[in-house]
């Protein structure tokens, strides 16, 4: 049975409220007001920060399908002339109002990848509110949005503040009626240029989280002070009216390090009512006053523009079974030819350089200090790490994802109690009434906290092949995932489909961008590449995959049987991406809350952390953010490269679109009461996906085939017991796929019951090596199974070298039975023509890195020494001598010597940087066979020549 803990939902009374309120910087908004400010600007300062906006905006890549998009509904949705009037007209704004204006440009572009991080103390609060709601089925979700309250915050203060006794009358289940005299419908259509929300139903989304939380960095501060709800009571259907105070939480490190400004006693309070509402059509110069004064007509229809396709099902229709038979709008094209060009502006604000030429990965390592000696100032060594960690290939967490899962935790309102794992972010359970069986894996971003995407991969894969590996299907939950890193989202899907490709991302062409792209400061990657080579009078550039299909299937599948993504418009940048994924390579169905997804289709990046470090020209620091830290500092971010969909999606934009839902599932209100033994939404999921198991006929497919990775003995053949059923066949191939190496059949008569079988392969390895082996299993020669395995083929314990009294190990650089090179990780992507990529022998004297040069990217590379010690030994040290040189980028790039044996593996030397290696350690043998190897691991781009080495000895030493 299903039991939501009742203490999850009641209302806690606390002692000493006042004490606590000054340690958290919770405290009613009404009282928080006089904190609340904004820097104040010279007229030098507005129009620095103005050139700095225009030259984001020229670099927007999303420009353009806003526009597509949006004129309709509002014709002046282009940012720049509405930069341009600023630019002309702001000597009359007050501070305030200049900042807010801008807030309005960047809000209506319904973006959360595009920006403006408000100044002052403003930035240093969120705006909170006790109750949460969420949205549930109704007879039309894109017109007749329904919400009810679906719980409280758990936070006691919040609680006090709000007041418990008002909290007391409502109850979990009742209906939002309306906001301040306002129905949810008509608030959602008159808010979303202020809200946000890429798509009608992330503008849903997105108002509904404006009266829970609302980020004082991106969002004005609240008009009033309180919010007057009505809500219809489940109990016994009649309305009652509530008024409840808004919550002010202030992020004290931040408003202290603000306030410490000298200039900070001059800024500009907020007053009450100074929220500005969303500028009239005609209106660029002058600040509104109020919130929603000027709503909006009309719908955004996308597609319903000039000479566009017929309306998008995302805007105008609902279907909770299936999308319309005909339902097939049309691709938005890859080329936005009608971007207007625009001149610069003809108001100068700094001198600009001209472009500087195209820079080799050489150069760039040169520029950096390493590869080859030459030195620069620190300051400058900080600028490029700085620009290489920016380019982390992340997409960006939408806030109000961030915000609202903080104040209203998934965990807390779940249906299913779920298991925690080691990453905060991944949970996992099983939905089991009756005779359902349906594996829950939740993932509450694309960020994990190791930041390590493979690590948290491994987790997830891991769960799928024990705790998860019995259920009948799987759903995997990503609503109000914020999103993350896209190498994750990029490598999670290998996991369930046979086969697997990435979608790429393109820039838009520009002057800006053209400069950026040629700075001396760009490190050298295949998207600088694809922009430079792009013939003139393009719009946009081709696209280019962040992660290979090679690197995104270097393990395959580890579940076999029918899967489900389970969306909602909350699901935004590496979760729409994702999902795309999920959608456009036929592995899953899309189950959704909503019609589409978020619709937030960009790799960002920030003005502080990259574009002013690597185009400072056009792209200087808004004013003061120097002089705070990045949680406190003023800052921009953008949307710089845009995803296109492939395989049946081909073409489309995730951008304002979104994923198309196959199924639409909004919750019953009944969904979030206590004591429930069903939930309706995983209900319908197991049901659909039983029967897309039983379509496929894989509802008995089943392969256990563990560990990922396992030690051989060389001079054998590779052996690989599993558990199987459902094939009738299974191959063991080559890596390259296209050589069979084993087979193994299986009676159909007998396919459907799980068997322990073992698949040997033909051939026997006769030296150590690291070698991947791919399974591929059939049934009635339909292809249902592709998951791969890797084998470390080590020496025989009577093969390796055997140290003594008077035996030193001294290399002669050559590969025999107790030496082996492991190449563990390289990848395999055009920009990488580098062969031999990971340790390689030259000329029988030195062990080397590639080519001696530049080394490759994302490697992780060992030449491995295995050892016995003689029993008549008197000593059981051992002493490692080695010689060499080492030139990788400090702090990223690592060589180490480690030493492994059955107890473990241990690190005894670990170095970055541009130095020579001069190395002699010592350890106690751990047991009586172990291996000594050398590791050289570099990450996502590359920094020096790599590492060398010349001696190498290992031998017994006195204690």
């Amino acid at each position: 049975m299903l039991v939501r803990s009742i203490l999850s939902l009641l209302l806690l009374l606390v002692a000493a409220v006042s004490d606590a309120w000054a340690q958290s910087g919770l405290s009613l908004l009404k009282d928080a007001r006089p904190q609340i400010s904004v820097l104040p600007l010279t007229s030098a300062q507005r129009n620095s920060a103005l050139f700095t906006v225009k030259s984001l905006f020229d670099v927007y890549v999303n420009r353009q399908s806003k526009i597509d998009n949006y004129r309709r509904e509002y014709p002046d949705i282009d940012p720049i002339p509405r930069i341009d009037a600023l630019i002309a007209n702001n000597s009359g704004l007050s501070n305030l109002e200049f900042h807010y204006k801008l807030v309005e440009i960047f809000l209506s572009l319904r973006d959360f990848h595009t920006l403006y991080f408000i100044p002052g103390t403003h930035g240093c609060f969120d705006f909170v509110q006790a109750v949460g709601f969420d949205l549930v089925n109704s007879t039309d979700i894109l017109k007749i949005p329904r919400a009810v309250v679906k719980g409280f915050t758990k936070n006691p203060i919040i609680q006090q503040l709000a007041g418990i006794e008002k909290l007391r009358q409502i109850s979990v289940g009742d209906e939002l009626v309306s906001i301040d005299g306002v129905s949810l419908p008509k608030y959602v259509q008159d808010n979303k240029w202020i809200t946000g929300g890429a798509n009608n139903f992330g503008s849903q989304r997105s108002a509904l989280a404006s009266f829970m939380a609302v980020s004082g960095r991106i969002f004005p501060v609240p008009k009033t002070d309180e919010i007057t709800f009505v809500f219809r009571s489940r109990a016994n259907r009649t309305n009652y009216s509530l008024t409840l105070p808004w919550i002010a939480a202030r992020r004290n490190s931040c408003f202290n390090e603000i306030i410490a400004l000298p200039v900070a006693p001059a800024a500009e309070p907020v007053p009450i009512a100074a929220t500005a509402s969303a500028p009239e059509v005609a209106d660029v110069a002058v600040a509104s006053d109020a919130i929603g004064s000027a709503s909006k007509s009309g719908s955004a229809d996308i597609g319903q523009v000039a000479g566009s396709a017929p309306a998008d099902p995302i805007l105008t229709t609902f279907d909770d079974s299936q999308p319309p038979a005909n339902f097939e709008p049309e691709p938005i094209p890859l080329e936005g030819s009608s971007l207007e060009r625009r001149s610069e502006s003809s108001v100068t604000f700094a001198k600009r350089s001209n472009g500087n030429k195209p820079v080799t990965a050489k150069d760039f390592g040169h520029l950096l200090g390493i590869a080859g000696g030459n030195s620069i100032d620190p300051d400058t060594k900080q600028r490029m790490r700085m620009i290489k960690d920016a380019l982390q290939f992340r997409t960006g967490l939408n806030p109000m994802v961030e915000l609202t899962n903080k104040m209203f935790p998934r965990e807390q309102f779940s249906d299913l109690p779920l298991n925690p794992t080691s990453e905060p972010g991944i949970s996992w359970g099983i939905y089991k009434p009756e005779t359902l069986n349906l594996g829950v894996l939740q993932l509450e971003d694309f960020e994990p906290v190791s930041a390590d995407p493979l690590q948290a991969f491994m987790l997830i894969r891991g769960l799928l092949v024990n705790e998860l590996v019995d259920t009948k299907s799987i759903v995997i939950d990503i609503r109000s995932n914020g999103g993350g890193y896209i190498s994750y989202a990029d490598i999670v899907p290998q996991l369930f489909g046979i086969r697997f490709n990435t979608a790429g991302a393109r820039s838009v062409i520009s002057p800006v961008n053209t400069r950026t792209f040629n700075s001396s400061l760009y490190p050298p990657d295949a998207f600088r590449d694809e922009y430079l080579s792009t013939p003139p009078g393009r719009t946009f550039t081709d696209t280019t995959v962040f992660t290979s299909n090679h690197d995104a299937y270097q393990y395959g599948q580890a579940y076999f049987r029918a899967v489900g993504v389970f969306t909602n418009a909350v699901c935004y940048s590496a979760c729409d991406l994702f999902a795309a994924h999920m959608q456009d390579n036929n592995i899953s169905l899309i189950f959704g809350e909503d019609r589409a997804t978020g619709g937030g289709g960009a790799n960002v990046v920030e003005l502080n952390s990259f574009l002013s470090q690597v185009n400072p020209d056009d792209f200087p620091l808004l004013p003061f953010a120097d002089r705070l830290s990045s949680a406190a500092a003023p800052n921009l971010r953008v949307a710089w490269r845009q995803f296109v969909r492939i395989g049946r999606n081909f073409g489309r934009l995730i951008e304002d679109r979104g994923v198309i839902s196959d199924l639409v599932l909004r919750p019953k209100p009944e969904d979030f009461l206590i004591n429930q033994t069903t939930q309706s939404q995983y209900e319908r999921i197991s049901v659909r996906l039983a029967s897309r198991n039983k379509k496929t006929g894989n509802t008995n497919l089943h392969f256990v085939c563990e560990p990922l990775i396992r030690d051989m003995p060389v001079g054998g053949p590779a052996t690989f017991p599993m558990l199987v059923s459902g094939a009738t066949r299974i191959d063991l191939l080559r890596a390259d796929g296209l050589q069979r190496l084993g087979q193994l059949k299986i009676q159909t008569s007998s396919s459907r019951v799980r068997q322990n079988k073992t698949l040997t392969s033909y051939e026997s390895v006769t030296k150590p090596s690291y070698v991947r082996f791919e399974f591929r299993g059939y049934r009635s020669d339909k292809k249902v199974i592709r998951t791969i395995r890797y084998v470390r083929f080590i020496p025989r314990v009577q093969d390796a070298f055997v140290l003594g009294n008077g035996t030193a190990f001294n290399w002669d650089y050559t590969l025999g039975s107790s030496v082996g090179i492991y190449n563990y990780r390289v990848t395999k992507v055009a920009e990488d023509t580098i062969n031999p990529i990971g340790w390689n022998i030259v000329d029988n004297t030195t062990l080397r890195i590639g080519n001696g040069t530049v080394y490759a990217n994302n490697l992780n590379t060992a030449t491995s020494f295995f050892f016995t010690v003689d029993p008549a030994a008197t000593s059981s040290v051992v002493r490692v001598q080695l010689k060499g040189t080492l030139d990788s980028e400090e702090g990223y790039d690592f060589f180490r010597v480690c030493f492994r044996s059955t107890q473990g593996t241990v690190t005894l030397v670990r170095e970055s940087g541009s130095i020579g290696l001069d190395i002699d350690v010592t350890f106690d043998v751990p047991a009586p066979f172990f291996e000594v190897f050398v590791l050289f691991e570099s990450d996502a781009s590359v920094g020096g020549a790599g590492a060398t080495v010349t001696s190498f000895k290992v031998g017994l030493t006195s204690p």
